[in-house]
Parts: C-alpha cells; sequence; structure tokens
C-alpha cells in the first residue's frame, strides 16, 4: 500500500468562518418572528416538577432535537455528539485492543466514567468492558451510546454541571439524558453509505422506527438500527523480515508490508429499542423502553516479526499480526408506573440491564507450546449486571413565597455486579518448548505474543448494593430569584463507604431577556467494580537486539493484590469532587441567546492509572510472587488531586431571509485546562521512585485539547436543506517517556458539509462530508519499527481524512 500524502487544500475553512461570521452580523438588523425550536424546548433534566427552557434554566444544558441529530453524517450516537457538542471530548482511537472498538467519551475534559447517563430520567447501565487499553480514560467503564438507535431519539439533553446531589455518583462532569419518541404512529426508513476519500474505511446504515398507538391513548415506538463499519489503516510501510523457501531449508528475507492495526476497527452493530407507555383509567400511566444490542468486531494488534522471541516460524514463517475480536450482547429493560398518590406525583420503577463482552483472538498462537501451539483462543469474559430500583415523589407548595414550592424526594436501590472471565488453558499457560535454533536458541520462549488469557489467578467477581435517598426543594424568594437545594445520601457496602453530597442553585432574572445564575456542589464517584478486580497481561513493545526481537510484557495488577501491594498500590478509595460555576444567560432578540458559563471542578483523590514500573526491584518483586516473564507492572490508584477550570460559549441566531428560508447561525466554544494540585508522595515503588510519572501526567493534562470550537449554519429554504459546520480541535500532546519524546499535534479547523431534498412524497436524499479538506493531524509523530505513529493516537478527529456519504429516508 503506497504512503497516503496529502496536499492542504486551497480553500481554507476558516474562511467559511469568517463568511458565517459576517452573515450573521449583517442579518443582526433584520426581523424574525421564529425562535429555535431547540431553545424553546421544556427540558426534564437539572430542575424536578417544574418546567424550564434551555434560556431559563438555572444550570448550563444543552438541548439537541432529533432534527439535528439527523443533520451529522457520522455513525453512531457518539461521534454525532461529538460532532455537535463543544464540551464533548470523543478520541478517535480511544485505545488499543478492545478499547479500540468500545470506545470512551468524556465531557469537559474529564474522564469518561466521570458523566451520568440517563434515558428517559433512568440510569443507564455501563460498558462490561473496561478501558485498559484507553489513553485518555484509561480505567472507565462507561456507558455506552452507540447502543442505542438514534432513530428512536426525540433529544438529547446534555446538564454541563456536576449533578451528584440530585441524580448520584459518576455525575461530577455533568449528565447526558437521552429521551426516547413518544409518537403512537408514523415512523422512517432510511439506509445510508459512506467511505474515506481514499475509497477504504466504508460505513453502511440501515434503520427503520415506527409508532403504534395503544388503548387510552397509549403508544409504542419501536426501532431496529444496523451499522457495519470496515476498518482501515494509516500505517507505513515497512521492511520486515521473514523466511523464504530455498529447497528443503529456509533462508532470511525481506518484505515490504503495512501493518493493519493503525485505524479504525471494523464493527458491525445491531440495535433494537422501544418506548412504550399505557395510561389506566384511575389515572395512573404504565410504562416500558428497553434496548437490546448486539456488537462484533475486531481491531488488529502490534505486528509479530518472524524473528521475534514469541514467533514460531514454523506457523507463521513471515511473522503476523494477530487479530483481537470480541463479541457482545447488551441489554437493558425498564418497567414503571407513575400516578398521583395524596397529592404527590409518584414514580416507582425497576431496570435490569446486561452487558456480556466475549472477548478471543486469532492468528496468534502460544509460542510456549511449540509448533504444536494453536493459533486461536478464547481470552475470557467481561460482564457488567445492574439493577436500580427508583421510588420518587415530587409536589408544588404554596408556601407564601412569589411562587410555588417545588419539593422532590426519594430513594433508589442499585445492586452492580462485575465479572472477569477465565479464558482457555492454552491461552495463558506456559508450555515447556524451547527453542532449539535461531536467535534465541536454547531459551524459553514467552507465551500469547499480543495479551494473554484472563488465567485462573487473573479471574475475579466482585458485587455490592447502594442505598440512596434525596431531597431536592427549588423555591422563589422573589418573583425574579430561584434558589434550589439539593441533598443526597449513598451507602455502599463494600469498601467505598457511604456520603452525603449536596448542591445549591441560584438564578436571579434581572430583565426578562437577562439572568445570572450561579451553582455549587460536591461530589463522589465510587471505584468501580472493575477498577477494583481487574488483572490483565500484556505485550507493551517490541525491541530489536542483536539477537532479533524481544517482547516486553507487563502486567496490569488489582490494587488489592498482594503483589500490587508489593509495589505500591493500596485499596482504592473514592474520588470526591467540588463544582463551582457561575454564568449569565441573554436573550438580545427574540431569535438570539447567548449563554456563557465558567466552571471549576476539583477532585480529590483522583482514579488514574499508573505508569508501567519497571526496573530490578519491580521485577524481582514480581518473581518472587512467581511472575515469570514480566518487564513490569501497573494498576489503578489515587494518585493525584486535580483542578480543571474552563468556559462554555454558545451563541444561537435564527434569521428569517423571506423566500431565501432561514439560517440557524451558531457559534459554541468549550475552553478547559487541568492542573494537578497534588501527587501523592506515599505511594512508591519499593525503590522509592513514585508511580505517576511524566508520561501519565501527560496524558492526563494534555490527552484531550484544551479548546474546542463549532460554528454553524443549518440553512432550510423550501423543501431544501444544507448544513455547514466548521469545528477547530485544540492542540494535542502525546506523552512519551521524558519530555524530549513528547509529540505535540498542532490545532486543525474540520469542515463538515451536507445538502439535503425533501420529496413531496416522503422521500428525502441527502449527501455531504465529513472533513470536506481532507485536513490530517501533523505528520510528526514517532513512528515506530513497525511503521505505526505519525499521526500520534490520541487525535481529537481521527486521521483518516476525507468521508463522503449520501443517506436515502422515507418518512411514512
Amino acid at each position: 500500500m503506497p504512503t497516503h500524502n496529502r496536499t492542504p487544500h486551497p480553500y481554507s475553512p476558516l474562511a467559511l468562518c469568517i463568511f458565517a461570521s459576517f452573515g450573521l452580523l449583517a442579518e443582526s438588523a433584520l426581523a424574525a418572528n421564529s425562535a429555535d425550536p431547540a431553545l424553546e424546548t421544556v427540558t426534564v433534566t437539572g430542575t424536578r416538577g417544574e418546567q424550564r427552557t434551555v434560556i431559563s434554566s438555572p444550570a448550563p444544558i444543552d438541548v439537541i432535537p432529533a432534527e439535528q441529530l439527523k443533520t451529522v453524517g457520522r455513525d453512531g450516537l457518539m461521534e454525532t455528539l461529538n460532532a455537535l457538542l463543544p464540551s464533548y471530548n470523543l478520541p478517535a482511537m480511544s485505545g488499543a485492543g478492545a478499547s479500540g472498538v468500545i470506545r470512551a467519551a468524556g465531557l469537559r475534559g474529564l474522564n469518561a466514567d466521570q458523566v451520568l447517563v440517563l434515558v428517559n430520567g433512568k440510569r443507564r447501565h455501563n460498558s462490561g468492558l473496561l478501558q485498559s487499553g484507553s489513553w485518555t480514560s484509561s480505567g472507565s467503564t462507561p456507558a455506552d451510546l452507540d447502543l442505542i438507535p438514534a432513530n428512536l431519539i426525540e433529544r438529547i439533553e446534555v446538564l454541563r454541571d456536576g449533578a451528584a446531589a440530585q441524580y448520584g455518583s459518576d455525575a461530577i462532569a455533568g449528565v447526558i439524558n437521552i429521551i426516547l419518541k413518544q409518537q403512537d404512529s408514523g415512523g422512517q426508513a432510511s439506509a445510508s453509505y459512506g467511505q474515506n476519500y481514499l475509497g477504504d474505511g466504508s460505513t453502511r446504515q440501515e434503520s427503520v422506527s415506527h409508532g403504534f398507538a395503544l388503548p387510552n391513548d397509549g403508544f409504542v415506538h419501536l426501532a431496529l438500527e444496523n451499522r457495519n463499519q470496515d476498518r482501515f489503516t494509516r500505517a507505513e510501510p515497512v521492511v520486515r523480515e521473514g523466511f523464504a523457501a530455498n529447497g528443503v531449508t529456509r533462508v532470511p528475507k525481506a518484505y515490504e508490508v503495512v501493518n493493519e492495526g493503525y485505524g479504525n476497527p471494523e464493527s458491525k452493530i445491531t440495535n433494537f429499542a422501544y418506548n412504550a407507555e399505557l395510561p389506566l383509567s384511575n389515572g395512573t400511566s404504565l410504562y416500558s423502553f428497553s434496548t437490546l444490542s448486539h456488537r462484533d468486531g475486531y481491531k488488529h494488534a502490534n505486528f509479530r516479526q518472524a524473528t521475534a522471541n514469541g514467533n514460531i516460524t514454523e506457523i507463521y514463517p513471515d511473522g503476523a499480526s494477530a487479530k483481537r475480536p470480541l463479541d457482545e450482547d447488551d441489554f437493558q429493560v425498564v418497567f414503571g408506573g407513575r400516578g398521583e398518590l395524596a397529592g404527590w406525583n409518584t414514580d416507582l420503577s425497576t431496570s435490569y440491564s446486561r452487558d456480556y463482552i466475549r472477548l478471543t483472538t486469532s492468528r496468534n498462537l502460544n509460542a510456549s507450546f511449540g509448533p504444536a501451539s494453536p493459533t486461536t483462543f478464547y481470552m475470557g469474559s467481561q460482564t457488567f449486571k445492574q439493577w436500580v430500583n427508583n421510588l420518587d415523589f415530587t409536589q408544588a407548595f404554596d408556601t407564601g413565597l412569589a411562587k410555588p414550592t417545588q419539593v422532590s424526594f426519594g430513594v433508589e436501590h442499585r445492586y452492580e455486579d462485575w465479572k472477569l472471565g477465565q479464558g482457555e488453558y492454552l491461552s495463558w499457560a506456559r508450555g515447556d518448548y524451547v527453542y532449539t535454533s535461531g536467535p534465541f536458541a536454547g531459551q524459553e520462549p514467552n507465551t500469547s505474543s499480543s495479551v494473554r488469557g484472563v488465567s485462573p489467578d487473573d479471574a475475579g467477581q466482585a458485587d455490592r448494593n447502594v442505598y440512596a435517598g434525596y431531597v431536592d426543594v427549588g423555591f422563589y424568594p422573589t418573583d425574579k430569584l430561584y434558589t434550589a437545594v439539593a441533598l443526597r445520601h449513598e451507602r455502599y457496602d463494600d469498601s467505598a463507604g457511604s456520603t452525603t453530597n449536596g448542591k445549591l442553585t441560584t438564578r436571579y432574572d434581572f430583565t426578562p431577556e437577562f439572568a445570572l445564575r450561579a451553582t455549587v456542589s460536591n461530589g463522589f464517584r465510587a471505584p468501580s467494580l472493575a477498577q477494583s478486580v481487574y488483572q490483565q497481561s500484556s505485550v507493551s513493545s517490541y525491541q530489536a537486539t542483536t539477537n532479533g526481537y524481544t517482547q516486553y510484557y507487563y502486567k496490569h495488577l488489582a490494587p488489592d493484590s498482594a503483589v500490587g501491594k508489593a509495589l505500591g498500590a493500596k485499596e482504592l478509595k473514592p474520588e470526591k469532587s467540588q463544582n463551582f460555576s457561575v454564568g449569565f444567560t441573554w436573550q438580545p432578540l427574540p431569535q438570539m441567546t447567548t449563554t456563557l458559563d465558567v466552571y471549576q471542578i476539583n477532585i480529590d483523590d483522583r482514579l488514574v492509572l499508573s505508569d508501567i514500573l519497571t526496573g530490578r526491584d519491580v521485577v524481582a518483586v514480581m518473581e518472587s510472587y512467581g511472575l515469570r516473564d514480566f518487564n513490569g507492572a501497573q494498576f489503578y490508584t489515587n494518585a493525584v488531586d486535580t483542578r480543571t477550570r474552563g468556559v462554555d460559549l454558545l451563541t444561537d441566531y435564527r434569521a428569517d431571509y423571506g423566500q431565501f428560508g432561514t439560517v440557524r447561525w451558531s457559534a459554541a466554544l468549550n475552553h478547559n485546562e487541568t492542573k494537578i494540585e497534588n501527587i501523592k508522595d506515599d505511594i512508591t515503588t519499593p525503590s522509592g521512585a513514585g508511580i505517576f510519572g511524566h508520561s501519565a501526567q501527560g496524558y492526563l493534562l494534555r490527552g484531550n485539547p484544551r479548546d474546542k470550537i463549532i460554528l454553524g449554519a443549518d440553512w432550510r429554504v423550501g423543501q431544501w436543506r444544507s448544513n455547514l459546520r466548521v469545528t477547530r480541535f485544540g492542540e494535542v500532546t502525546q506523552p512519551g517517556s521524558t519530555q524530549d519524546t513528547d509529540r505535540s499535534f498542532g490545532a486543525k479547523w474540520i469542515t463538515d458539509l451536507n445538502v439535503g431534498y425533501d420529496f413531496s412524497n416522503g422521500v428525502s436524499l441527502e449527501v455531504g462530508a465529513n472533513n470536506l479538506f481532507d485536513v490530517v493531524p501533523d505528520k510528526n509523530g514517532i513512528t515506530s519499527s513497525t511503521g505505526l505513529g505519525q499521526y500520534g493516537y490520541i487525535s481529537p478527529f481521527g486521521f483518516g481524512g476525507g468521508y463522503w456519504y449520501t443517506r436515502l429516508a422515507y418518512n411514512f
């Protein structure tokens, strides 16, 4: 495959941004009678009982309606949110191995597991996969939004504020609440296809949804979605070593190939979901919603040289790149009822979910069993189960204040279970094979050349119960001043213990058009069960030596394991946070709104992944516990206290140009910067060295862009529609082992454009391009001996380049 060289497009995306800005300013004097429907949508996130809109909310909130979701030519809900929200961070490659197939995203520069996801206001379960291979969200087990079919979504509400006191742990960075459709008739069928400009990485998606009426004005809305994504690579061609037949002997040869693992994985996802409600004659309504998903995909591991310690030339004479497939089955089902009890609006619900991930590997081997080794293994499984029960009450009281006082309270029980299942024997065991020839003659080979299977010693399981109660009161001391107080107490029956969190929210409307708002709260996030249990053995790198290529293995240790404690690990503690936010909302014109919010998030005892600890002292400790073949170890730890400061600025303007249609102009910005306030000096290795060094700090501080700007123009005229979106992703830095080996990748402007036409018979056709001008990151990464890394690994927009697509839909 040839090297992928690109010439910058002569038309600058910045020019499009300037043009859009002038259009916005020029129109400010024109009359427009229609406001943006998204801004007028009544929200249910952030406050209880009282109806609020984006502009009247006491806390910063975004509303993304279904129509806006359709303007993004990207596949999967996570990619869509990354295109629309400046505070949302989704690295194009979340990580290696399974973390490259199941991705992790966060808000406001924080980790993916510091965001709480709700569906119809009910807690969404987390993924079973621990993001052990993720560079910027390692240790996370976040909710997987790509398993929710987009064609069942009515709108998405994103609360950009700490909300642990309102909704529970995980809500340090904010809350994403997905509201499902409630239509009792009609639907849509659609199909789309797209691929990279270079002709690879194609994606095909088909979906259908339909609503049906139930008795008493009830409804059930069904949705089915199927998505296939082909892999692609952007690795550089490199020379590798192999062996060629020469009669009855084999002689060394060199040949040029391209590594298959530097790019998007292959993935296939099928999602089914429904949302239903059935009113009863007594005023009570029964409701239920559910999602059911299956995913299979794979990502290639690092290439194994033919002459590497860990290869068997009788099996792979030219070396090989192992595949890391996964199969996932996921479901969640919620049942509940709403009604009135003694004057209180009452909601009783129960939710059960399970995410099962089966990990395998192919084109691999266990070299310690020699030429008899199989090449396909079952590596183990990761399973998360959750059962949540809620009882909520809310009522408005006339207390003599300017407006009624809203009182809400409730209780919750949550049961969680996470299990790391054992792999088959040959995936982790050590045989007695010894090399008889070649550079490693007389030596024992390493075992699996990518990641080892889960051994009986690594396998584990943990569960816990969480009990919670909350009270939330919102009142108006005056008709212009709103104040809300929330308190929540949670008790975990494991080592996480108990916590009481609070939140104070206030908003003052100086005029109907201008208001100040502020919040202060504290939060609590218990260590996930997976972070406490997970253990695994992996290859960190290949190093060329005079005798060939040697694999370097490291061990991911459970913090409470004996060897982990000997290396400095300690029992994990909960993260504790303090959130502060102040801002304003301004509506200078009926069709224009601006919100600005400045925030600070302090996190004490933040959970992070340590550096890979290496050195003779580390190896000696591991060998004393019977762990052979390892060159280092790492584990999760409460290593640091951090402070994140940032600002969110959003402006929307809806202009009416008469016969030339309407344009929704938008500009949104997020800037955030994280600082390490303290590194725990009581956590050290046996040699006395710290465990959170330069590389680990670098990913935490600069792995996500500090700036993200989105400028947009959504134009509708007659049956035509067009959407132009220009996004500036700020600089990111991929750390090396020292500052000299750090690599920074500068800010880039990415332009997305689509054009659609709605035919009168219900058919619509759309064509578009993501990354219209074929922009890639700076090509200044350190290219490995296997051709990887020239664009780095943590680009926020990827390195696949331009992508075109077309979509056909039928509304019925």
